[in-house]
């Protein structure tokens, strides 16, 4: 020991050039000199390495995409539309949207990754579309995690460490969560920012202008892939590369000057390679938009809706501890087979989407049901539930309880490496694990992560308010957009923590160290190690996060009652109804098996955490030789992955196609019908392949104002109820007063039919509403069978009467559910089907909005007269149909016919339902309507034999509760008119199209006046139909009968200056007809027209984004190869005093990461 000790101390006096050892560290080993210097930039074979290793793990995660049966659902790209964009709209960069209203413009397709993918997968075929929808999120993470990668090689980081780096930027659950929600756009513009932080931290002495020009350009196509939240980004961007000059080149004047000339080359050309899209965005959603004038508390709760409850920021750190998304899969229950439906315990409950509105009255309805309690002297346990489902039905009209789709979740070992580098970034002295521009990189992306998260919480916060009114600020809907930009620094901070670490210990360093433990005091010395206080630290805040966890499963009660109020609004609860006896016990059920799932989330959390600490505790002893190194780092990548990849999967919903896109009868009518009234149709065509295809009628759910069946209902249910007191006027007397033994035999027996009934059969029946009929007569043959007597089984008959009209109005609101959340978003743009109802508009065009409000008109007043109110309702019901006419809406789905309906309401309506309700109701003067068919939603088997999975499913039901009904009053999609009338103002022109002297059939009102006259106005009538020859999104073709007069031929969709109309090939002036649809004059022709409608929006900003983006390649490309030969600058710049030398810093890496 001692010879080996004097060998030590020669060693160390030989070798002057050793740097000096601070007390509290041992020197064990030492890099020859020329192995120092900084470690060689990783390489491509590194880059490959990378790239393989993140496909292969994304890969993974979404393996199910690679199933060409399951769609990955997206709720803001849902496969629908992707399928009809990629098959329809390929034409030019313009976007048109063709199935809902009557057309609209949506921002343009940019030259960005998002649109090249589209081409990409539009190659691929008929499978195309299924491509797109399963690998666009993965495939962005995967750009996101090579763009972080590059960024920490130009940071200088070793192989290993940008490797772990690009992992924890793709799978991080804020990136990760997005692009399952449907926008992977956020991790696009994130890996965008990547690239310019990329760029921005090459700018080393040196090096010119170049690289400010490709930051640029980078930020450009993040604003274009994610615009608000890529503006968001490109603040970020831009303060990161003033901080940066001033970090490398001294806080003074030409240092300052030089940051505001880099920030100002990285804007001008961020705004030419995104010029197509800002420029895209503000023609359609800022000019000529409606701008709602709110009062500002009323502003105030809209802007700050999507704001991070504080309380949920622990989100950062623990995994679905408030759930995921709103709607997560169903988790089974612990009784539950895995192939069962469970319950969806991990779905979110926090408060982010939450409308304020919702908080005030919860908390009013809560002191109100407590209040109530305690003046009736009852248990306050179901509180919660009650104040919950009164605040439930009073904000019905707000956004519901919660809306998130998606997670915060950055991985402990990511926050633990991250804390690392933040503790050790105040070390000084030679054995610093960080250079001052690291340290001071270090604490400026500290301060912006924590000024990002108080961004986040919004309303929640202490000081959004201070910048809500500023310009940009004020138009940003959701604070928690904020959180996109601290989960970047939360992973720059990662890199940088495992840069220190890497140097300071790993193999290669030029000091390698281990710990010195010593005794127990030094543990506690505040002048002890370094490594020691980090121990410390470490097991004080692992004792602090298990308190943590034992205090919050400790209140499991008061965590059941907070959830009260939630679980009433869960669809797995709600539709046993409140007044079913099994709900509270249920609800109470519920909010348990919700919180020992948060319980079991937090718990894991406490293990990984234990684990983070345990793995860089295990390198910091300093003992790592390159095996060892080695098997710590492929540990990391194996924990980063597994540890985010389980906080990120939840997010994926993948559903079958076959399921989630199941034809039904409703679609395939409506794809062989006429198009637009006369136009030809293919029989029994197949939307799916590429012939072509017919435009289709417009299609409405007919508005809850219009529901005849209220009527019906009423009228219904009052014979119900006469039927069933005469049948109770009749068992009565048998019941109450039997007197003989026959009498007293049949009272028992039907007592116990009728307990039978009220607490078996009925309640069955009420939750079996899809398959009501079915359980009917299978109960009613049952009894039957068993020997029922007559006044029983004629109770039970009545009771499913009763049932079967209330099921009438829950068919009605199934109809609502899934028209407006499945079939407008995904079935109908599937196949093309147009309606004139809109999922989201929240910026309506002013000239959509004047042509409704010319067709509505308020309710009359209740305190009118009768002949008032009465004249009123008909005004009302004459200006809907008159809009009807002039959209070419000709379908209509309403409530039905039911087989409880009474012979009263029978004769009143003419038979069955609405087929002539509506024309009694709506449309006396003409009975323009048609029944079509009937249909309900009913569980049937997937193959239509016994033995098959029984699902839900649309069918044609000859008593279904659900019909379609036609309006011929429509106008065909296009039609020929020889009368017109020009010269009118917009407000003439409103008011002349709803009045009742107007017959939209035989004239077109023109704007301008430009046209001769009509030459033989009577002849409307008498024109011959137009033919449809080829229908594509953004391009259709028709063919126009011979005419001997002039015409003009009127095309029922939205006018917009970027169509342009071609008649025989060459451009005529496009009209604006009836207000707001097309139209285009024609000269008399022997052997008709062929007119050709182009959606052409003008081309010069594409190439003003595309010519400049590439100028600017070019010009970044040339200024990074070319060098200054002397940077005189530089050389007057003071140089920071804590810059070590050179030879005084670990730069030795190991090439093996390579």
């Amino acid at each position: 020991m001692g010879r080996a000790s004097r060998k030590k101390k020669e060693a160390k006096t030989a070798d002057e050039s050793a740097p000096e050892v601070e007390p509290e560290v041992v020197v064990t080993d030492s890099v020859p000199a020329e192995d120092s210097g900084e470690a060689k930039p990783p390489g491509l074979r590194c880059a490959l390495l990378m790239a393989l290793v993140l496909a292969v793990v994304v890969g993974f995660l979404f393996r199910d995409s690679f199933d060409p049966d399951k769609l990955l659902f997206a709720n803001d790209a849902p496969w629908g539309i992707v399928h009809h964009t990629l098959t329809k709209g390929t034409d030019g960069w313009g976007s048109w949207v063709d199935t809902q209203w009557v057309g609209n413009t949506a921002p343009a397709a940019t030259p960005t990754f998002t649109t090249a993918f589209g081409i990409f997968c539009r190659w691929l075929g008929e499978n195309g579309s299924v491509w797109f929808s399963n690998f666009y999120a993965p495939a962005s993470l995967w750009v996101l995690g090579m763009c972080a990668w590059l960024f920490f090689r130009q940071l200088g980081c070793r192989g290993a460490v940008c490797m772990l780096g690009g992992l924890a930027a793709a799978l991080n659950g804020d990136f990760f969560s997005y692009a399952c929600w449907g926008l992977p756009t956020v991790g696009l513009s994130a890996g965008m920012t990547f690239l310019a932080m990329a760029a921005i931290v090459t700018m080393r002495p040196g090096w010119t202008w170049g690289l400010p020009v490709l930051a640029g350009l980078a930020i450009g196509q993040g604003v274009m892939e994610g615009y608000d939240v890529g503006a968001i980004f490109s603040l970020y961007a831009a303060a990161f590369g003033m901080f940066w000059v001033l970090n490398t080149r001294g806080l003074n004047g030409p240092a300052l000057a030089r940051g505001v000339g880099v920030v100002t080359l990285m804007a001008g050309f961020a705004g030419v390679m995104a010029w197509h899209g800002i420029s895209s965005l503000k023609e359609t959603e800022m000019e000529g938009v409606v701008v709602r004038e709110l009062e500002p508390d009323v502003k105030w709760d809209q802007d700050t809706q999507w704001s991070l409850p504080v309380e949920e920021s622990v989100g950062v750190a623990i995994s679905g501890l408030h759930g995921y998304r709103m709607d997560t899969d169903m988790e089974p229950d612990a009784d539950q087979k895995e192939s069962d439906e469970g319950r969806p315990l991990g779905v979110y409950r926090g408060r982010v989407g939450q409308h304020p509105a919702v908080e005030r009255t919860l908390k009013e309805q809560l002191v109100l049901a407590e209040k109530n309690a305690i003046e009736q002297k009852r248990s306050l346990e179901n509180v919660g539930i009650e104040a919950g489902i009164a605040t439930q039905r009073s904000v019905s009209q707000f956004t519901g309880w919660h809306h998130a789709g998606y997670g915060v979740y950055a991985g402990v070992l990511v926050l633990v490496v991250g804390l690392w580098g933040f503790c050790h970034s105040f070390r000084s002295g030679e054995t610093a694990p960080f250079r001052p521009e690291e340290r001071r990189l270090i604490w400026f992306c500290s301060a912006l992560a924590l000024v990002s998260l108080g961004l986040a919480w919004g309303r929640h916060g202490p000081f959004y308010e201070l910048i809500h009114g500023l310009p940009f600020f004020n138009s940003i809907r959701n604070p928690v957009k904020f959180m996109h930009p601290f989960s970047l620094l939360v992973v720059v901070l990662f890199g940088l923590g495992l840069k220190g670490i890497s140097r300071l210990y790993m193999e290669g360093a030029a000091t390698r160290v281990r710990l010195a433990y010593g005794t127990l005091q030094d543990l506690v010395n505040p002048r002890g190690a370094a490594e020691a206080r980090w121990l410390l630290a470490s097991v004080v805040l692992l004792l602090a996060a298990s308190g943590g966890w034992l205090f919050y499963t400790s209140s499991e009660e008061a965590l059941i009652q907070e959830l009260h109020p939630f679980v009433v609004h869960i669809p797995d609860l709600a539709k046993l109804g409140v007044n079913h006896p099994d709900f509270i016990s249920d609800a109470n059920l519920l909010a348990g098996q919700i919180a020992q799932h948060s319980f079991v989330q937090a718990g894991l959390a406490l293990g990984m955490f234990f684990l983070s600490l345990a793995i860089v505790g295990w390198i910091s002893l300093g003992r790592l030789d390159k095996a060892k190194g080695t098997i710590v780092i492929v540990v990391m990548a194996l924990f980063l992955v597994w540890d985010l990849g389980r906080g990120g999967v939840p997010y994926q919903i993948y559903h079958s196609k076959e399921d989630k896109y199941r034809d039904n009868p409703i679609f395939k009518y409506l794809r062989t019908q006429p198009g637009r009234g006369p136009l030809p149709s293919v029989p029994g065509m197949n939307l799916d392949q590429n012939e072509t295809k017919q435009v289709l009628d417009r299609v409405q759910l007919l508005p809850r104002g219009y529901d005849a069946q209220v009527i019906n209902r009423i009228l219904s249910m009052q014979q119900v109820e006469s039927e069933k007191q005469q049948l109770l006027a009749q068992i009565r007397p048998v019941i109450e007063n039997p007197t003989t033994p026959t009498q007293k035999q049949m009272a028992a027996q039907i007592n116990r039919e009728l307990q039978e009934l009220q607490g078996r059969v009925l309640p069955m029946m009420r939750t079996n509403t899809i398959s009501l009929k079915r359980v009917f007569y299978e109960e009613q043959a049952n009894l039957r069978a068993r020997g029922f007597s007559t006044l029983s089984l004629q109770f039970l008959d009545l009771m499913f009467r009763d049932q079967m009209h209330l099921n009438a109005q829950n068919s009605v609101n199934m109809l609502s559910s899934d028209y407006r959340a499945e079939w407008l978003q995904h079935g109908m743009r599937q196949h093309g089907i147009p309606s004139i109802d809109i999922v989201q508009e929240p910026r309506p065009r002013k000239i959509d909005q004047a042509f409704r409000e010319a067709f509505t008109m308020p309710m009359p007043d209740r305190n009118a007269t009768v002949d008032v109110q009465q004249s009123t309702l008909e005004r009302i019901n004459e200006l809907f149909l008159r809009q009807c006419e002039l959209t070419s809406v000709r379908y209509f789905l309403c409530v039905g016919a039911n087989n409880g309906l009474n012979a009263m309401a029978r004769q009143l309506f003419e038979g069955m339902g609405y087929r002539s309700g509506l024309n009694l109701y709506l449309d006396p003067a003409h009975k323009r309507f048609r029944h079509v068919g009937n249909y309900d939603k009913v569980l049937a088997s997937t193959t239509g034999r016994p033995g098959g999975r029984l699902v839900p499913m649309w069918r044609i039901e000859e008593l279904g509760n659900v019909a379609m009904v036609e309006f011929s009053g429509a106008l065909p999609r296009a039609k020929l008119f020889a009368d017109w009338r020009q010269g009118l103002d917009d407000n003439s022109t409103l008011q002349l199209l709803a009045s009742q002297a107007f017959d939209p059939h035989q004239q077109v009102i023109l704007a301008g006046d430009g046209l001769p006259e009509p030459e033989d106005p009577q002849r409307t009538q008498e024109l011959g139909t137009v033919e449809l020859v080829d229908y594509a999104i953004k391009r259709i073709e028709f063919k126009t009968p011979p005419t001997s007069i002039s015409t003009v031929l009127l095309l029922n969709d939205r006018h917009h200056p970027h169509w342009k109309v071609y008649v025989n090939g060459k451009e005529q002036e496009l009209l604006r007809a009836n207000f707001l649809m097309r139209g285009v004059y024609l000269e008399p022709s022997e052997n008709g027209h062929t007119v050709e409608f182009r959606f052409e929006p003008p081309s010069g900003t594409m190439y003003v984004s595309m010519g400049g983006g590439l100028i600017g390649l070019v010009i970044g490309l040339m200024g990074c190869m070319r060098r200054r030969e002397d940077d005189s600058d530089l050389e007057d710049e003071p140089k920071d005093e804590e810059e070590p030398a050179d030879d005084d810093v670990s730069k030795a890496e190991d090439e093996a990461s390579d």
